[in-house]
């Protein structure tokens, strides 16, 4: 049994996505995947979801911090923006290439930030990740 009904990954490395939605798949974390390249197209959905009944609300998110037009941490901003008008709550995984202290920092900030991962993703250090999500 999986523990989310949805994930949702956005990342611009295509390899990055390809790797995160394997260990989502095969460590059963979610029924439904969803991936997007840009924060700006996962935005996109969010709107889209306010409207539609049908789409499905993702209960966790493993987001990458350095994307080009917008950055994972003002995703993080308009994020959080829209979930003041909702009653959810979305858990977030940071899944950077960034290992500077400040962007760590940074990450720690955000109440719903609940993971910090470095790339390249190593199973055991996703594994480790998915432990904390459970908790």
């Amino acid at each position: 049994m999986n523990i989310f009904s949805c994930a949702m990954v956005i990342d611009d490395n295509t390899m990055d996505s390809v790797v995160l939605d394997h260990h989502l798949k095969n460590n059963q974390v979610a029924d439904t995947v969803l991936v997007f390249s840009t924060a700006t197209e996962a935005l996109s959905y969010f709107r889209k979801k306010a409207s539609d009944e049908n789409l499905v609300m993702p209960e966790v998110i493993f987001l990458d911090i350095n994307m080009p037009q917008m950055n994972g941490f003002e995703f993080l901003d308009s994020l959080n923006d829209f979930l003041l008008l909702t009653d959810n709550k979305i858990l977030v995984v940071m899944i950077t290439s960034s290992d500077l202290p400040e962007d760590k920092k940074k990450a720690e900030q955000y109440e719903n930030v609940v993971g910090y991962v470095t790339k390249p993703v190593m199973a055991d250090v996703f594994s480790e990740a998915i432990e904390k999500i459970k908790k």
